[in-house]
């Protein structure tokens, strides 16, 4: 199939670039209340390797994991970050596809 805009390939590498950057203010401002010192201090760390580009699927990984024993939390009626459900899916899934598709532009990370 033709892709309308076939010029825009050229700038694929950014995608990943916005979605590091916007996943790592997401994060950082998610910790306003701090319920949870461990998993806001990992949370800080995290979006500080997002926001440099380093380390990107291991962070990535520790992202996936505080978000699912939020949910494993919220069942028990504990709160382990102050997100609401909808955040945590949206916050997963562009975890997930970092994981895959790499860091993108401007970042620190080498392929192998």
């Amino acid at each position: 199939m033709l892709s309308l805009f076939p010029e825009l390939f050229n700038y694929s590498q950014i995608a990943p670039l916005l979605l590091r950057i916007s996943l790592a203010i997401v994060l950082l401002l998610s910790i306003k209340d701090w319920p949870n010192k461990f998993f806001a201090s990992l949370k800080i760390l995290t979006a500080f390797l997002l926001a440099i580009g380093l380390f990107i699927q291991p962070a990535a990984i520790i992202i996936l994991l505080i978000l699912i024993s939020e949910i494993i939390a919220r069942k028990k009626g504990k709160l382990v970050v102050d997100l609401n459900i909808r955040q945590i899916i949206l916050i997963m899934a562009t975890s997930l596809s970092l994981l895959f598709i790499g860091p993108g532009l401007f970042s620190l990370d080498l392929p192998l």
